[in-house]
């Protein structure tokens, strides 16, 4: 699933997304935590701990953690159903094959970053290892 979040163009694949939500109610903040975490709101009964998705992986690219957003358009529910990434907007679904992609080589720096879709000049998640950055597991 595509996504835009703060000019970064990124793509969930379908297989790690649990679920999507409009983002149309106010997240819970509770003090003392990084700043790639937006909140907790509750969806389906559950509560879902919000990413500041771009605050994660890229936090160079942001001017200042003052300027947080507030809400996005979306939330993307990822992992077991406890985890969301915040989106500004969501693009048409893709069907991907293994050539689309420029895969990722070696571990290390990036680790969330599995490769580049090229036609759509997105970088393509690797949710497990994104989910590992906050202490999922």
């Amino acid at each position: 699933m595509p996504f835009k979040v703060r000019g970064m163009n990124l793509v969930v694949p379908l297989m790690s997304l649990c679920s999507i939500s409009e983002w149309d109610q106010d997240l819970t903040q509770i003090p003392g935590q990084p700043d790639w975490y937006m909140g907790v709101f509750v969806h389906r009964d559950q509560r879902v701990v919000v990413i500041d998705t771009a605050q994660l992986i890229m936090p160079e690219r942001l001017e200042k953690v003052s300027e947080r957003r507030q809400r996005g358009s979306h939330v993307l529910i990822v992992g077991d159903g406890r985890w969301g990434l915040a989106c500004d907007s969501l693009q048409s679904p893709l069907t991907l094959g293994k050539d689309d992609v420029r895969w990722r080589r070696g571990e290390g720096y990036r680790s969330w970053m599995a490769g580049t879709v090229i036609d759509q000049l997105s970088v393509l998640l690797n949710v497990d290892a994104l989910l590992d950055m906050v202490g999922h597991k």
